[in-house]
């Protein structure tokens, strides 16, 4: 497995093996600073598209997985987060 995954971006490696887990679900797969103005407007864009499940309440995901590898974008995820209400949870990868 780890062969496929060699040289694809931690958030994409994660999408593929999940996605591999369950077919079913649908996951998007970003790579940006999230820490900046346009990289955090980005992240709650996407937080708060329904297009996948447009009468559901709050946002329009289930969870958020996190993939960031410093502290202040971990505590700008929490911040996003918690504004909208969103289940998030921090995924470490271990390719």
């Amino acid at each position: 497995m780890c062969l496929q995954l060699c040289g694809m971006t931690k958030t994409d490696a994660a999408v593929q093996t999940l996605s591999d887990i369950n077919p079913d679900g649908v996951l998007e797969s970003y790579t940006l600073n999230i820490t900046t103005v346009q990289g955090f407007e980005t992240f709650m864009a996407s937080l708060t598209n329904k297009t996948y499940s447009p009468s559901k309440d709050g946002t329009g995901v289930d969870l958020v997985l996190s993939c960031v590898d410093n502290y202040e974008a971990r505590m700008v995820v929490n911040q996003a987060c918690n504004e909208l209400k969103q289940t998030w949870m921090e995924l470490y990868f271990l390719l």
